[in-house]
């Protein structure tokens, strides 16, 4: 995450060069996804707080973001400052792949324990 999150508008750049330098400023639903399930999964096997911290915060970039309130879903690619590039969704055939496997993967292991103590 040290080169991956992006300070000034948060979220997670899609990804970065070997010297740390973005490669790509936009925003990706599955990049996002991913690393809400990663920080899970690095905080349940070591306790640190800071991995439960980037859970919620990814969640919560995620949720303002990504999440089309209105239709379901998540928006594929955003900009650097959050604004979504076009309406487009999952294409056919992954139809949320990645958001839903993360919830479902996410629940089971957790009995919902994190998700629970965000909105506490």
């Amino acid at each position: 995450m040290k080169h991956g999150r992006d300070t000034h508008f948060g979220g997670i750049f899609y990804g970065f060069s070997p010297d740390g330098m973005p490669c790509s400023t936009a925003k990706y639903y599955w990049v996002h996804s991913e690393a809400i399930a990663a920080a899970w999964r690095l905080y349940r096997r070591t306790g640190d707080e800071s991995f439960a911290a980037d859970y919620h915060e990814f969640w919560r970039y995620s949720w303002d973001h990504f999440v089309d309130h209105d239709h379901g879903a998540w928006f594929r690619i955003l900009t650097r400052d959050g604004r979504k590039v076009d309406n487009l969704k999952s294409p056919p055939g992954k139809t949320d792949y990645h958001t839903l496997g993360v919830c479902w993967d996410l629940l089971g292991k957790t009995g919902g324990s994190l998700i629970k103590r965000q909105s506490a």
